[in-house]
Formats: structure tokens, sequence, C-alpha cells
């Protein structure tokens, strides 16, 4: 006669589809719950976006004219991170961590625009997709060095960034527009800084 434990195996590493399948919906619903926590406005999010647990991290597609904000993520950031997006715009708000390591896969694929502000511990743009379609970084406190920042862009904004940072950046990551022009691969990108 087999014990339990030799049932449970059986059922769950024996091959049957049904099981691993089940086990392979829940566990991505878990990874989706917890993205979704930090994402607002929560109630009827999943009407306008779909979200799926891709081989290297989150997938978010945002039906258009939608914006997904994402606020609050601790500094430990995300269990798996982004690796794809596309939308109208992704705001980042009051996140935990000092970059952006946690946020984003170091290849992430973003095809929409990107906001950044309100991050007080934020000290570096290190982790941020290299190519976005508009780039706004603003409002955050420790933030003063354009390094890390995506490449590529139509747009990119900077505004009062920087006021609690005493440490001087690299001098070619000072954001003044000559800056700013020599760290884009983009050549028409539009700039403001405020």
């Amino acid at each position: 006669m087999k014990d339990i434990k030799t049932y449970i195996d059986e059922s769950i590493f024996g091959g049957s589809k049904d099981v691993v399948k089940s086990t392979e919906d829940t566990l991505q619903q878990e990874a989706i719950d917890e993205l979704l926590q930090y994402a607002f406005p929560s109630k009827s999010i999943k009407s306008w976006m779909r979200i799926e647990l891709g081989a290297d991290g989150y997938e978010i597609n945002c039906t258009n004219p939608y914006i997904l904000n994402i606020s609050g993520i601790p500094a430990e950031g995300l269990k798996y991170k982004i690796s794809k997006f596309t939308g109208k715009r992704l705001n980042l708000v009051s996140l935990g961590g000092s970059d952006l390591t946690k946020i984003f896969t170091p290849d992430c694929e973003f095809n929409g625009n990107l906001s950044i502000s309100w991050c007080n511990y934020l000290t570096s743009l290190e982790g941020c997709p290299k190519k976005v379609n508009n780039f706004e970084c603003s409002i955050n406190q420790n933030l003063n060095s354009i390094e890390g920042a995506p490449r590529e862009c139509k747009i990119f904004i900077w505004g009062d960034n920087g006021a609690n940072n005493k440490k001087m950046p690299k001098y070619d990551m000072i954001p003044t527009e000559e800056n700013i022009r020599r760290y884009l691969k983009s050549k028409y990108t539009a700039i403001d800084l405020y």
C-alpha cells in the first residue's frame, strides 16, 4: 500500500497535465496579484490591462487611452521585474528603491511613455529602459544625474530633481541641455528642463 506522500508526488509530478496547468495558473496569478497591489486604480484595472508572467518577467499591455500608475514599491523591488510594457504611459510614483534595477529587466522592451516622480529614495536611474517614447523625470529629491536615463526618446523632460542631493554627479551627467543631447542617441529629441 502506498503512503499519502507517494500519491501526492505521483499526482503532481506524474505528468497530469491538469494538475501542472492548475499549478502554473495559480503561481502566475500570485505573481500578477503582487504587481496589482501597487497599481491604481486597482478596481477597474483588469478590464483595460493584460498582465502576463513571461519567461523574463511581467509583460504588461495597457489599452489606450489608459495610464498605468504604480506606487509604493518597496526597496526590495518586485518579485518579478517588468520585461515588456506596451501602452500609453507608465507612471512610477513613490518608489522605495535607490535605482530601477529591481523594477525593470536589463533588456526591457518599452513601448510607451515613462514618467518617474516623487521617488524620494531614488538616487540613480540605473535599470531604466534604454528606449521609451517620451521620458519625464520630476520631483525626485535625491536624483541629480541623467546617468541611466533612456538613451532614445522623442521628448526628454527633467524638472525639480536633486533638491536634497548635495553630491555632485559626473560632470557630463549633470542635467543640462548640452549634456542630455550628448547622452541621447536620438538626434531630434525635444528637451524640456524646468
